[in-house]
């Protein structure tokens, strides 16, 4: 486990060195630092990854409860309170879903809600 830290700390350690050319065209080979530290850590099989959920979670049987002309109060009963409220656009709603392992997401779910 030691080893793997070491190894994961090096790996941070090549960032700051990413002036030099012979590291530079190393990492560039390789992709960015930011990206193999998470797959390097999404293979290793001793970590636990747990899966996030992050955002509301509106179901197919809450947007069938909308109706047109509904007041604001009525829709926060129904979905909630919204996630995103645009400071510019206040007759617009958003609601973001994402659900993945680790720090990456395999779904996508966005629901937007106009008065």
């Amino acid at each position: 486990m030691r080893r793997f830290l070491i190894s994961v700390v090096s790996l941070a350690g090549l960032a700051t060195l990413s002036g030099c050319s012979s590291v530079g065209d190393s990492l560039d080979s390789l992709g960015s630092v930011t990206d193999v530290i998470p797959r390097a850590l999404d293979k290793a099989p001793l970590i636990y990854r747990p899966t996030i959920q992050q955002g509301n979670v509106v179901t197919q049987e809450q947007v069938n409860k909308l109706k047109p002309g509904m007041s604001r109060r009525q829709v926060q009963f129904i979905l909630g309170s919204a996630t995103l409220q645009d400071a510019i656009h206040r007759d617009r709603w958003d609601f973001p879903y994402t659900k993945g392992v680790g720090s990456t997401p395999d779904e996508y779910k966005y629901l937007s809600v106009f008065f």
